[in-house]
């Protein structure tokens, strides 16, 4: 079984290729517990999280889920359980992701936690963690968590949000 990771079709992220030279991937999660995102109860933002916003948040009558929610969780599942498996589709699916902003002539951007709010600077895979790993990707994303430092990322633009 793969993984796709990574999604790039996100009507948010699509309203910035038309002003920029970016193409910005996402990638979503199931902000389920803190090991997902720390402060969502410090924070009180987890009945507002945008895990359930747009497309995220529509479900048939009479049902409890839907197909997004459950990619989220499968992917959320993998994260908690296998991170070693996780990582490396991971680090597939940005490359894959660079090779297409090259073919469409774009600088790929890519935010990692579009509903989690992980410390990918902590996760190392041999010695490096994911932006140095990807040095000619920018990332960014936003974060409840106070003391992340992360100025040693020239490719990290972190943005605290509270």
């Amino acid at each position: 079984m793969s993984y796709k990771l990574l999604s790039f079709n996100n009507p948010k992220v699509l309203k910035g290729e038309k002003i920029s030279n970016y193409l910005t991937a996402i990638m979503h999660l199931s902000p389920i517990n803190t090991k997902i995102c720390p402060y969502q109860d410090v924070a009180g933002c987890k009945e507002a999280c945008l895990n359930t916003a747009g497309r995220g948040g529509i479900i048939k009558k009479g049902e409890t889920t839907n197909v997004i929610q459950e990619a989220r969780k499968r992917k959320t599942k993998l994260y908690l359980e296998d991170k070693p498996t996780f990582m490396s589709y991971l680090i597939t699916d940005i490359m894959k992701f660079v090779r297409y902003c090259e073919k469409k002539d774009k600088l790929p951007c890519i935010r990692l936690n579009g509903t989690s709010d992980i410390q990918w600077e902590t996760i190392k895979i041999d010695g490096q963690n994911i932006f140095d790993i990807f040095p000619t990707v920018q990332f960014y994303d936003y974060t409840k968590i106070p003391t992340r430092k992360v100025e040693q990322h020239k490719n990290y633009h972190l943005t605290w949000s509270y």
